[in-house]
């Protein structure tokens, strides 16, 4: 064969085939191509090539998919008193062109008008622009509301995909509140857990979603009188004379209790510091003392309340805690963020500013106990 070793077309084709190089090697230069065709002395009768339809071929790049948006992260965060807070939209992957992208803000436990401003428009990327921001206005007032949440979403525009970050939240830190949070979340430094009848803490992040951070602790459903506590906390709770005692609570609506009952150890083996709701069914103290204080009917059922006891009631302004039993007579309930406040919310409103909003003045004593229902 002379062609051997030479790419060649050998035997016959019995009609026109095709052969396609790639030449993109020789891309930028000029070139001339030259056809050889031969036989060997083996090869008797007529015969013969014929070269058609010779063309040249130019393959574009494969175009790049869509540029590829999303939020920087998938929680921001904002005091109150920053008047507003930036949020970043970037491109992360995808073409290099402009495009545009739509974003929005809707309420989740935050309320547009009353805590901030809502928000919708357009950002406009230009040609290799990487992230745009845009600014959602917090305002200040003197509520005490706790953290409040809103939501953010992109869509719509053109030019551009979703990306795995096309929601996030906006978090609005409260600033008014002097409270001092001693338990949230989690037991104290050190402090031991115990319970009546025998058993575990239960730890819950939904059923209800907690007031405050991510967990709240449970009671567990029983008749008759049980509880869960701790003790021997290595960082006491020091509790300024004139003070008030706060927990939040979240009665069971199903399974509402008859009594709800706190009691706070200020060293040793001295529980003689209780507040009671409801009936007066737990025969723990003397009833009319700070060892078994009456602070009016039960909470509203269904949403969390705050509750707040002047420390001077129970005997303990000026106290180090060291403790805090949660003790009910029958039924459930859930608790979260427990501590101590120098400010009443006495005509104040917690939570966000919705209709779900109300306050109960026990009846005895005047005390407010502000409210807002679980979300």
């Amino acid at each position: 064969n002379p062609n051997a070793n030479h790419p060649a077309f050998g035997d016959e084709s019995h009609g026109y085939v095709s052969t396609r190089l790639d030449l993109s090697i020789l891309a930028g230069q000029n070139v001339r191509f030259r056809w050889h065709t031969s036989t060997d002395g083996s090869v008797s009768g007529p015969f013969g090539w014929v070269l058609d339809d010779v063309r040249g071929y130019t393959c574009a790049n494969e175009p790049l998919p869509p540029a590829i948006v999303a939020f920087s992260d998938v929680a921001y965060g904002v005091g109150e008193a920053d008047m507003e807070a930036i949020i970043t939209v970037s491109r992360t992957g995808g073409s290099s062109t402009g495009f545009t992208i739509d974003y929005a803000t809707t309420d989740l436990s935050a309320s547009a008008g009353a805590d901030y401003g809502a928000m919708n428009g357009t950002l406009i990327f230009a040609d290799g622009e990487d992230s745009q921001t845009f600014s959602v206005p917090v305002f200040e007032d003197a509520l005490i509301e706790g953290s409040e949440v809103i939501v953010l979403t992109l869509g719509g525009g053109s030019g551009a995909i979703l990306g795995a970050v096309s929601e996030a939240t906006l978090t609005i830190t409260d600033n008014d509140s002097s409270d001092v949070a001693w338990m949230d979340d989690a037991l104290p430094a050190g402090a031991t857990p115990g319970a009546a009848p025998p058993g575990d803490w239960i730890w819950v992040s939904t059923n209800p979603p907690p007031y405050s951070g991510g967990l709240a602790h449970q009671s567990r459903l029983a008749d008759g009188v049980h509880q869960h506590y701790f003790s021997n906390a290595a960082a006491p709770l020091q509790v300024p004379t004139g003070d008030l005692l706060y927990a939040y609570v979240y009665l069971d609506p199903a399974n509402p209790p008859r009594e709800l009952m706190l009691a706070w150890n200020s060293g040793g083996w001295d529980w003689e510091h209780r507040a009671y709701w409801g009936e007066d069914l737990i025969d723990k103290g003397t009833n009319g003392t700070a060892s078994r204080y009456y602070m009016g009917p039960l909470p509203a059922t269904g949403e969390w309340v705050r509750l707040e006891i002047p420390a001077s009631a129970v005997g303990l302004d000026g106290a180090a805690i060291t403790g805090i039993s949660f003790t009910l007579f029958d039924g459930r309930v859930t608790w979260d963020t427990t501590g101590v406040t120098s400010t009443s919310t006495t005509g104040r409103l917690i939570g966000s500013n919705t209709p779900a909003l109300a306050l109960k003045e026990s009846a005895e004593h005047g005390l407010l106990m502000t409210h807002r229902t679980a979300r």
